[in-house]
């Protein structure tokens, strides 16, 4: 087994054997939940707490992009506590960002101010951070960062409509909402990206348990978002995510 293709592939050969479905699972396109009321692909931007989030979080954007022609920004909020990997985490981050055909967006946001003009600058349609309780401090910042936004553009006279996912990572979210399916096309893209960032998997291979991970979200999702008891989700991978509307 040479390749991340051929390793994701014979896990979705093993599970698909084992639970005797044939042929595989067909995706239907993806679609803004609830539509968005606009006339152009959806602008997206992902506010990457550090470098290798854009790969964990962004699932949902990839899909986008792929199925709406979306255009996916990726911000990074840190480059890491270790200075000296800060300059090779951006080259990675960089091409991490190719891989998965987004752009980078390398203005520097510290302030919720800040931040809602980029939004409004780049014509922000859907922004993508971790919920409130992810678990690590700098997720967290991120949570309340776009927390701030959000309360700052509500009720303006120029507002419109701006939704919101919040992700999970390093500890669950109390009430998922939306449960996005995955192919295993879309998990080799996002798990190829993921090994740009080779000083974080070198120290920890989480690239080869990404597709477990996708794996297991279906297991939660299937009831979280469909209630306890619901029959389980087709899909093979997908990824979790809390969707709310907010004016920006």
């Amino acid at each position: 087994m040479n390749t991340y293709q051929e390793f994701v592939e014979a896990g979705v050969k093993l599970y698909l054997g084992m639970t005797g479905i044939q042929g595989g699972v067909e995706l239907k396109p993806a679609r803004l939940y609830p539509p968005l009321l606009i006339s152009t692909p959806p602008i997206i931007l992902i506010i990457a707490p550090h470098p290798d989030d854009e790969c964990l979080m962004g699932s949902y954007a990839l899909r986008l992009k792929q199925d709406a022609h979306a255009q996916v920004w990726v911000l990074p909020y840190s480059y890491g506590s270790k200075v000296a990997r800060q300059a090779e985490r951006k080259d990675e981050l960089n091409a991490s960002v190719g891989r998965l055909g987004f752009k980078l967006c390398e203005e520097k946001i510290s302030t919720a101010t800040g931040l809602l003009q980029l939004i409004k600058k780049l014509n922000i349609n859907i922004v993508i951070t971790p919920h409130e309780e992810d678990g690590h401090p700098v997720h967290q910042q991120v949570y309340a960062l776009a927390k701030e936004v959000f309360a700052l553009a509500k009720g303006s006279k120029d507002a419109r409509k701006c939704l919101w996912l919040q992700t999970e990572f390093w500890r669950d979210m109390k009430e998922p909402n939306l449960l996005i399916p995955l192919h295993s096309s879309q998990v080799v893209q996002l798990g190829e990206a993921l090994m740009c960032h080779q000083g974080e998997i070198a120290r920890n291979p989480y690239h080869l348990r990404l597709p477990a991970w996708f794996q297991d979200q279906v297991r939660k999702g299937s009831e979280k978002v469909a209630g306890t008891g619901a029959p389980a989700s087709s899909a093979v991978f997908g990824q979790l995510y809390h969707q709310s509307m907010h004016d920006i």
